[in-house]
Parts: C-alpha cells; sequence; structure tokens
C-alpha cells in the first residue's frame, strides 16, 4: 500500500492549487519533502497520508484515486467515460509525465496541457 500512496502524493500535487487554494504552496513543499524521503517507506507513506487527510478536498480527492484499479486521479479517470470528441479518431487517452527525480506526475489531458518543469527540481518531466 505504500507505494500507492506515493503515486497519490505525486499525483496530487498538480491539482493542489484547485484544490486547497491559498494553502497549495505550503503542501506541496510538505508533499515533496516528504517524497524525497521515500523509499517505499510505510512510516512516509502514513505521514504522506496524515497530510492528505488535513482537508476534505484532498482527502476526497486521494480516497477516488485509491479507489481506482487502474490508479488515475479523478480527472483522468474518468476519460474513458466520455467516448470520443467530434472530429477525433479515437478515444481521449491521457499522457502520463513524471519528474526523473520520481516525485511529480502530471497528465496530459489534451493537446493544449502542457507539461511544465517539475516544481521541485526543475527538470523536464518524461513521458512515462
Amino acid at each position: 500500500m505504500a507505494e500507492e500512496v506515493l503515486e497519490v502524493a505525486r499525483a496530487i500535487r498538480p491539482y493542489l492549487p484547485a484544490l486547497v487554494g491559498d494553502g497549495a504552496a505550503e503542501l506541496d513543499a510538505a508533499i515533496a519533502d516528504h517524497l524525497a524521503l521515500a523509499t517505499d517507506d510505510e512510516q512516509v507513506a502514513d505521514q504522506l497520508v496524515d497530510l492528505l487527510a488535513r482537508s476534505p478536498e484532498t482527502h476526497a480527492w486521494a480516497a477516488q484515486m485509491l479507489n481506482d484499479p487502474e490508479l488515475l486521479p479523478p480527472e483522468v479517470s474518468g476519460l474513458g467515460d466520455r467516448g470520443m470528441l467530434a472530429g477525433d479518431a479515437g478515444p481521449i487517452d491521457a499522457v502520463r509525465y513524471c519528474c526523473p527525480q520520481g516525485d511529480y506526475v502530471f497528465y496530459r489531458l489534451g493537446l493544449g496541457d502542457v507539461p511544465g518543469p517539475c516544481p521541485t527540481h526543475g527538470s523536464s518531466l518524461m513521458p512515462g
């Protein structure tokens, strides 16, 4: 379960401004600090659960992701339900990008979504 919690912590980071508003930067920094210590450590995972449970919004978001059979964020897991866009040749696919150091994940939901650099390291995100 620790690895799943770490993945939730990585994936929630881009959504924090929408979920918690003004407290996003502080919570993001705390999550990043914990992820820097994590090596599939249960204690760090427990601390991340405590951080994410402080806000009803982050708690609900994390619970939805943990309940998803593919461990996808709520914004991504519903894409299959939307079917096809007019003029498209196929279903919508989200592309996962991650920090090479492993503490940040961004899902590109459309062509206009451009993954920025990792907010912790400033490095370019890589598909994967």
